[in-house]
């Protein structure tokens, strides 16, 4: 299977898309309230309307939302999806409860995370917040 980033045809890729933006929405909420400028990335490149640090900062938890895609696609049948000329996408009401799934597992689930010097579990929204902060401390003061 390729992976297609922008006009996935395949259910899947779009499905991937979707988690990613997802995570996306948190990380750019995170960033901005981190005082930080979500174009100006370190991974990826900057280019005009491409927030790239939003794009950079949910590295760490892609694995956590393809594990989630990869379950949740196992569940699905073809009437999960409608088609728009060659595409296939979720129908509107199984939208909205992909979103709310994975923004239960983002709000609800724990993960090691070194906290303020503090080895422990943390949830991953605490992680997605706290991530920015640290870098936004980090820039001001080196």
């Amino acid at each position: 299977m390729n992976r297609y980033r922008r006009g996935a045809k395949d259910p899947l890729n779009n499905l991937l898309n979707l988690g990613y933006e997802v995570l996306r929405r948190r990380v750019h909420v995170a960033v901005v309230s981190a005082h930080l400028d979500p174009y100006l990335g370190y991974l990826h490149s900057t280019r005009m309307y491409h927030p790239a640090l939003v794009y950079d900062m949910p590295e760490p938890w892609r694995t956590i939302s393809e594990e989630f895609i990869l379950n949740y696609n196992e569940n699905l049948s073809a009437e999960s999806f409608v088609k728009h000329g060659d595409r296939s996408f979720l129908k509107r009401d199984e939208q909205i409860r992909f979103t709310n799934a994975l923004d239960n597992i983002i709000d609800n689930k724990r993960i090691p995370y070194n906290r303020r010097g503090n080895s422990k579990t943390t949830r991953i929204r605490t992680a997605i917040k706290e991530e920015p902060k640290k870098l936004a401390t980090y820039l001001r003061h080196n």
